[in-house]
């Protein structure tokens, strides 16, 4: 009985022993002894770096850029023009803003009563396909202008005093069509019957005042020579 008794105390004192031995070792490896007596280690969780904002550019709403003002005028004598006598038609093309003018084109259909002799453009190319000018002026930017002259001639058969209408016409890309009207008058008071009807009207006028002119200077010196 007494061998049994001091056999369990014995037991006793080295499962003491081997609790102190293994607490000791858990302070040292908890990790291990943790795994070894049964228990799963929780993980302490680390600090996640909270992830900054991205800055991304700004966004800029494009805006809607204004339609340009373009402004056609166009000049051409006060006077009358002769039948055969030349002028000069003078066009102006301004861009008035706020924007630019791109493919602009001016269009002059000359009237069937004048005959183009030539033409020019400060800005753009010009073409000339009988009585129709065109001028293609291309690019005008704010403040811009293209001035245009037409040299016409009034043709012979032309009746004094016709009142001569030229239009002329403008538009971008854009723009609609602005137009712009010019007169010349033929000068003249009598009526032609042809190239050489106008001559002779005016010589067979003078003819005729000659001789009325002519009878009153005969009555007048009867007149005279019967008073005396």
């Amino acid at each position: 009985m007494r061998t049994r008794k001091w056999l369990l105390i014995g037991a006793i004192g080295l499962l003491a022993c081997l609790l102190v031995a293994a607490g000791g070792a858990g302070d040292a490896q908890p990790a291990q002894a943790r795994a070894l007596w049964g228990f799963t280690p929780t993980p302490t969780p680390t600090n996640t770096p909270t992830p900054t904002a991205t800055l991304s550019p700004n966004m800029i709403t494009p805006t809607a850029t204004p339609p340009p003002n373009l402004r056609i005028t166009q000049s051409a004598p006060g006077a009358c023009v002769a039948p055969s006598g030349a002028f000069v038609y003078t066009i102006l093309v301004e861009n008035l803003g706020p924007g630019a003018a791109t493919g602009v084109i001016v269009t002059d259909d000359v009237p069937a009563q004048l005959e183009v002799k030539e033409a020019s453009a400060t800005q753009g190319t010009v073409t000339i396909a009988g009585n129709e000018v065109t001028v293609n002026v291309g690019v005008l930017g704010v403040g811009y202008s293209s001035t245009i002259a037409i040299t016409a001639q009034v043709k012979s058969n032309v009746a004094p005093g016709a009142q001569i209408e030229n239009v002329a016409s403008v538009l971008s890309d854009e723009t609609y069509e602005t137009t712009s009207i010019a007169e010349v008058r033929a000068c003249g008071l009598l009526p032609e019957a042809g190239t050489g009807g106008g001559t002779v009207a005016v010589t067979l006028t003078l003819v005729l005042a000659g001789a009325a002119l002519a009878v009153l200077g005969l009555r007048h010196r009867r007149r005279v020579v019967y008073n005396e």
